[in-house]
């Protein structure tokens, strides 16, 4: 009909719906950005190093160079648990499901987990074209603990909340 304005709650199901994939998917893409701009010789060892070095002989004058070495490494793998367990959260985000299962959806957890899992086998690779940079199995593997330590707090936490009851 002429002149006749339709409101916004009359949008077809297929545009919520693709809105809808772009909420979800959105973060998980920004994410992965940020931890492929991170992979880069810009946020390597030698590079952090320049400030964490003096904010940790500020922090604690009497640490040797030995120790300041154990813990700028501990900080940088601390890293990379963050990001993973980040990175599985926003997985899990995008692929649960609609409506949510009373019970702990498994094959969502595992597809969040393999999906961090699998881009921080990419971002590594990624890593091993930077000569600042190399590839790790362990970074794999810490990576993908992080993610798992991600998911294992989300399901506790949804058990504490009651999202999830026992059997």
């Amino acid at each position: 009909m002429l002149g006749r304005v339709q409101s916004n709650d009359a949008t077809p199901s297929g545009l919520r719906r693709s809105r809808c994939l772009v909420c979800r998917w959105a973060p998980v893409a920004v994410w992965c950005g940020l931890i492929f701009w991170g992979s880069t010789d810009t946020l390597s060892a030698g590079h952090t190093s320049r400030f964490l070095t003096p904010f940790l002989h500020w922090l604690v004058p009497s640490m040797n160079d030995d120790q300041i070495a154990t813990t700028r490494m501990v900080i940088r793998k601390g890293g990379h648990v963050t990001e993973y367990l980040v990175l599985a959260l926003l997985w899990w985000r995008a692929v649960r499901p609609d409506p949510m299962p009373r019970a702990w959806p498994i094959r969502t957890a595992f597809v969040a987990w393999a999906g961090a899992t699998l881009y921080a086998a990419s971002d590594e690779f990624h890593q091993s074209f930077y000569p600042s940079r190399d590839g790790s199995v362990l970074d794999v593997g810490i990576d993908s603990g992080g993610a798992m330590l991600g998911l294992w707090c989300l399901y506790g936490f949804g058990r504490w909340r009651g999202w999830w009851p026992a059997r």
